[in-house]
């Protein structure tokens, strides 16, 4: 008796196990959709721009800033990424980073020497932030807006974090975020 309920589990087993390999032969496959389809390849330009990052974002359809060495910066349509519009050098200083804020209208774009400034899609105009300079001598790597879009938090070299919001009259506050490490932030999300 004791045998023939040991058989009886091992039979169980064996089609349980029959049934969970059997699984993955049922599944639908699954595929993503292209959200933007390019026929043909095209170039930015045709030498190294050194870019270094992008974001994506913008109130009218997808716009991508891509930014990189010697304050480059540039605006592609998402949609038509050959329509771009080259925005203009304020800075010589490489910039690193870019957030949208989650209107779309603007977005921050930050760099090294605390290179902190505005993007208005608008008229497509940059502008630094007042009161950046407290962040002169800063290699900034990282922007996010927060999910409100009321603050930034921007992170750089020597595990500086800061929480960027504007105050009455649109003066730039920048309040660093006490007991940071000392090693590089690279990336900030805020969810």
């Amino acid at each position: 008796m004791f045998f023939g309920g040991a058989m009886a589990t091992n039979s169980r087993i064996a089609i349980v196990l029959s049934f969970l390999l059997l699984i993955p032969l049922l599944a639908t496959p699954v595929s993503a959709k292209v959200a933007v389809e390019i026929d043909e390849p095209f170039w930015i330009e045709d030498y190294d721009l050194g870019l270094i990052g992008m974001g994506v974002g913008g109130s009218s359809g997808q716009k991508v800033i891509v930014v990189g060495e010697d304050g480059f910066s540039r605006v592609l349509d998402g949609v038509n990424p050959r329509d771009q519009i080259t925005l203009p050098v304020t800075t010589d200083e490489a910039l690193r980073t870019v957030s949208w804020h989650p209107r779309g209208n603007t977005a921050l774009i930050a760099g090294d020497e605390g290179v902190f400034m505005r993007y208005a899609q608008e008229d497509h105009s940059l502008t630094t932030a007042d009161n950046a300079g407290i962040l002169t001598g800063i290699d900034i790597h990282a922007v996010s807006w927060n999910t409100a879009g009321s603050h930034a938090y921007l992170g750089g070299e020597g595990g500086w974090i800061w929480a960027y919001h504007e105050g009455e009259g649109g003066n730039a506050i920048f309040e660093p975020i006490s007991d940071t490490k000392n090693s590089i932030i690279s990336g900030i999300d805020c969810h």
